[in-house]
């Protein structure tokens, strides 16, 4: 994301209704995530072509906080199928849409991995992950294969197959 954070900074989660929200004494960093979700708080005002949203709120939550002495960047993750036109909503132009597969990428590069690693829950977080980087969402493809294993086996108890 090209921010240099200090090391005194906080997070927080769900604070306005924003994902995450990180502050440091130079930043403050929104970040929504959209695994399964559009634009939410949708307004069609027909005096304008921007249509007013959580985008905007979000936007101008942090920027009012920042007092014009904080920089602020707004985040969007999405995963590769989930892809989400933003350019229509107010304040769409303050966001940068960040693709799960470059998150992925990040956390899997060889020259951060091998301080990664050393954490218990790494190699969960990187396969979590990388489900959310393919082009279609699999979830359903999952539960569909699931089911239809479960009936053969039921088929074969019944006919001794």
């Amino acid at each position: 994301m090209n921010i240099n954070i200090s090391e005194n900074y906080s997070i927080a989660r769900e604070e306005k209704n924003i994902d995450i929200l990180v502050r440091d004494l130079n930043n403050i960093i929104v970040i929504e995530n959209k695994i399964k979700s559009g634009i939410n708080g949708v307004n069609h005002d027909i005096s304008s072509e921007n249509i007013q949203s959580q985008l905007g709120k979000y936007y101008s939550y942090a920027d009012e906080e920042s007092n014009g002495e904080k920089k602020v960047s707004c985040f969007i993750f999405t995963p590769n199928y989930n892809d989400i036109d933003i350019k229509n909503y107010t304040n769409s132009d303050k966001y940068n849409k960040i693709y799960y597969k470059d998150i992925y990428e990040f956390f899997t590069d060889n020259s951060i991995k091998p301080y990664l690693t050393k954490d218990r829950y790494y190699e969960d977080f990187i396969k979590a992950l990388y489900k959310h980087t393919l082009e279609i969402d699999n979830n359903q493809y999952e539960k569909m294969l699931y089911k239809f294993v479960q009936k053969i086996r039921k088929c074969k108890e019944r006919n001794h197959i």
